[in-house]
């Protein structure tokens, strides 16, 4: 087991992180077989023993590669998230497919090192074990989303969409449409799958958030020195929401209190 690094200053921050992308760019272009200290030294254009200065073992390596591509598909989620402002199921539709549309076109390579680390993860209890902590985390962070547009049941739905979302994401990347447009299969996945159910979104229906969006108001702001509005103020595409759309519903697990930073 490798030992907790120290916090790195500035320049050795962005020397790990630089190192990092690399070890990303060398297993979304080569896979888990083409990942090595020595090709990821290659990619980021360093001296021959760079990152083993950093990360002794491959298994170092692909956890500290966890988590630089949780937090990359994280930022790349805000920045489509802070133009848009899903405040509405449609809102988050189209947002999602935006994300959808970015994950395999001009962020292809770090979706393919996530899928390549999910299948390496069957047969390695240890990074399973990693992905299982940082994907709770992001199943925590994807269903504020979903309170955020109105959905009554965001633990059950949140799920649902979101590995909705991964398999055509997938599916995209192994057979390439040249007309791909997941955006009626992300709506899809929102709604009732019974031809006898309403006929509304069933990750989020109607309720007194969802109809105030509807009606064109928008609910009182949470107290900003509540923790819902802390950690929703602590995102970049939050920040803006936070701005617009009450958040006292928002419910987040102690990782999450204090900011984003835990993935």
């Amino acid at each position: 087991m490798s030992r907790p690094r120290r916090a790195a200053p500035h320049g050795e921050l962005n020397r790990l992180e630089e190192l990092l992308d690399a070890a990303i760019s060398v297993l979304g272009e080569r896979g888990i077989q083409g990942l090595s200290h020595r090709a990821v030294d290659a990619a980021a254009g360093l001296p021959t023993g760079s990152t083993s200065n950093y990360f002794r073992t491959h298994d170092a390596l692909l956890n500290a590669v966890v988590e630089r591509f949780a937090a990359r598909e994280r930022a790349n989620w805000d920045d489509i998230a802070a133009k848009m402002c899903p405040t509405t199921p449609q809102d988050l539709t189209r947002a999602l497919s935006a994300f959808a549309q970015d994950a395999i076109g001009p962020n292809r390579a770090l979706t393919l090192a996530r899928y390549a680390i999910l299948v390496e993860a069957g047969i390695h209890p240890t990074l399973r074990a990693q992905l299982t902590v940082t994907g709770a985390r992001v199943n925590a962070w994807a269903m504020n989303w979903l309170r955020i547009v109105g959905s009554a049941n965001p633990e059950r739905y949140t799920p649902i969409i979101m590995n909705h979302w991964t398999g055509i994401v997938l599916h995209q990347l192994a057979n390439p449409d040249p007309a791909f447009d997941p955006s009626a299969q992300i709506a899809a996945s929102s709604r009732p799958s019974s031809a006898h159910a309403p006929r509304r979104d069933l990750a989020c229906p109607a309720s007194p958030l969802a109809s105030q969006h509807t009606r064109g108001h928008r609910p009182a702001y949470g107290s900003p020195t509540s923790p819902a509005y802390q950690a929703v103020r602590s995102s970049a595409g939050c920040r803006l929401l936070a701005r617009r759309v009450g958040v006292r519903a928002l419910v987040l697990p102690e990782p999450f209190r204090g900011g984003w930073d835990g993935v």
